[in-house]
This record gives C-alpha cells, structure tokens and sequence, in this order.
C-alpha cells in the first residue's frame, strides 16, 4: 500500500488556508454523535491541532494522532503536551493498528492510500460495537488544479521519473461510497458531497494552496531540481487556465463519510 508522502510536507505552507481546510472538518464533526469517554484516533492527523479539538470536543477519555511525516508531528501545541489524553504516533496510516475505537477520523488524508474497498473493511473492523467513521477526503481531482498535474506528469521529462503513473491521490464517486459501507454492514450512514467556496486574493495564492497537499507527491518523487522544473511549469499553465480575478473564487468538491458501525 501506498505510503503518505512524508518528506514534502510543509506544516507552515499547509496551514496557510487553516481557515479554509477547517471548515470541511466542522462539517464533519457536526455529524458525529457524542457519547461519554470516547477513545478516539486521528488517521492523517497533520500537525495535530484538529486532534487536540477532537478531545476537547467529545471531552475523550483518549485521542491518538496517526501521521507518517515527522515534519507535520513536530508541530503539535503546547495544549497537545499538557493533555494527557491526546498522544501522537509516526506510523503509516494504512497499516497502523486500529482496535476497540469508539470514533475513527480521517480527515483530508485517505485520498492518499488505495484499495479503499480494503481500506474501509479494515476501519470497520478498528471499531468497537456503537463505534462510529468520520472520513473526509478531498474530491477536485476534475478541476485545473489537479489536471494541470496529471497532464504535466505525462510530459518529458517528468514521465521519465513518474512513469505511467499520473498523480498520487484518488477517491471513488460519492455513490460507491454509500454502497461500499451499506456493503461493510454500516447501515446508519451519510454520504455528503458539498463544494466549498474560498475567497482567496489571488489566483496565485492557489498555486500555493496546491504546493501545500497535491504537489508534495511530485515533489517527493522528482528531486528538487526536476520538481522547482515542474513547479515553474505547472504554475504557468495553472495560472493561465485560472485567469487574474482579485479576489480568486476557488470551489473544492469534497466528500464526506459518517458511519455507525452495529
């Protein structure tokens, strides 16, 4: 199974749009149904703010950070370090043990690890009876941001290094979703699919966005040479496709998941 990419992240980078990225996970929560001393994990927990406010929010017994980039681990909050609930592991969020959990969350990370039919089975089966799944995953793969990457990925001299394949994220339709948990047995489920709306000043303040999650998979793989290549590339032609409107509207598709398991 695929590795989240580690060594590309940029903590500081990617919690430029903190504003942005949060409000798909308050929806998430919103849909989850507190109960009393709640053993949670955070699977792709990023630099641990939002599992800190998952143990203030249920008030858990226990919440445990999962994130394979130790750059993104190196940041959580002194609140992190005082509270005795909340812990942080650097392990590979595909395989890291999951048993007895009365909430798994995932929020903005699955898009990275394939096999979701396994994927899910597995976190079904990471929860305790009553246990619930909140799972959020980006869904833009259609938009320029991201198929100005897959396209410039198949170009010399990027292909050379990338081979056939294109990008390092993916999700299903919304659809398969609600089947594939109906299928896992989850017959309390919602399947959300909401586009999000950001105001940012400019079309470049999204080339930056984009360099803080899709292209740190590029990063990783072409070098720095053949990357800040690619990079310069990919923000001509972004740049081009988006035009120059002050402030930039920028729509992000996501899906969102919850689940109670009998």
């Amino acid at each position: 199974m695929l590795r989240a990419v580690s060594n590309a992240w940029d903590p500081e980078r990617y919690l430029r749009f903190r504003a942005e990225r949060r409000k798909p996970y308050e929806d998430l929560m919103a849909l989850v149904q507190p109960s009393e001393d709640m053993r949670i994990v955070d699977l792709g927990c990023g630099p641990g703010e939002l599992t800190v406010d998952l143990a203030n929010r249920f008030d858990a017994a226990s919440v445990v950070g999962v994130d394979h980039s130790a750059q993104m681990l190196a940041q959580p909050t002194s609140a992190a370090a005082a509270d005795p609930r909340v812990s942080f592991v650097q392990a590979d969020i595909a395989t890291y043990p999951l048993e007895g959990f009365d909430l798994i969350v995932s929020n903005a990370a699955l898009h990275w690890v394939p096999e979701h039919g396994a994927v899910f089975e597995r976190l079904r089966d990471g929860l305790a009876a009553g246990g619930q799944l909140a799972v959020q995953m980006p869904n833009n793969f259609a938009q320029p941001t991201h198929t100005t990457a897959t396209t410039l990925a198949g170009e010399p001299p990027f292909v050379d290094v990338l081979g056939p394949r294109r990008a390092g994220a993916a999700v299903e339709p919304a659809e398969r979703y609600a089947r594939l948990l109906y299928d896992l047995g989850f017959r309390e489920q919602i399947v959300r699919e909401p586009i999000y709306l950001h105001e940012l000043p400019s079309a470049a303040s999204v080339v930056e966005w984009v360099k803080g999650s899709l292209l740190t998979w590029y990063e990783t793989r072409l070098g720095p040479e053949l990357y800040a290549e690619f990079a310069r590339r990919y923000e001509q032609r972004l740049l081009a496709a988006l035009g120059s409107a002050q402030p930039f509207a920028l729509t992000y598709r996501r899906i969102l998941l919850w689940a109670r398991r009998d």
